[in-house]
């Protein structure tokens, strides 16, 4: 049993890690002893605790953002510190991605970097002039949605 994150003498919660032979067990928990004092609260494995607890900091980076971040440019603007590492906030960006949260697109090469963004912020790029202009992608995908159907006759149509 270890603490969850920095020991803090009021702390309640615990992180726990368990070998078994048995699939049922989980190999890593996070646990919180109630008010009362009688009974523990779990609140899921270390990663789903550790990635609840930084979505919202990410969530305000990403909302935020002109255009399509990579795991690079949002280390950058990470203020907050301590900084998590590349590998963390990638771990926490593919969670997200996983549960519906953010978008991501590039094929994770040097050149071709993933990139993410929040459905929201799409949203409102796709409706200001400006952010288009930082977002030359979004205007391609524009060009290739089909255009809305008419309500005129083709039979009417002018010869």
């Amino acid at each position: 049993m270890r603490y969850d994150g920095r020991p803090v003498r009021s702390g309640r919660r615990r992180r726990l890690q368990a070998f078994s032979r048995f699939d049922e067990s989980p190999s890593d928990l996070v646990i919180e002893l109630a008010a009362e004092g009688d009974h523990y609260i779990s609140h899921g494995s270390f990663q789903q605790h550790d990635f609840s607890r930084h979505w919202p900091y990410l969530e305000s980076l990403l909302e935020s953002a002109r255009t399509k971040l990579t795991r690079k440019d949002i280390s950058e603007m990470w203020y907050k510190l301590p900084r998590p590492s590349l590998t963390t906030i990638n771990a926490w960006l593919e969670a997200a991605v996983d549960n519906g949260l953010l978008k991501k697109d590039g094929k994770g090469q040097r050149d071709n970097p993933f990139r993410y963004w929040t459905p929201a912020r799409e949203a409102f790029w796709r409706t200001d002039a400006l952010s288009l202009l930082h977002n030359p992608d979004l205007i391609t995908e524009l060009r290739d949605d089909p255009p809305p159907a008419s309500n005129a006759d083709p039979s009417r149509a002018a010869s």
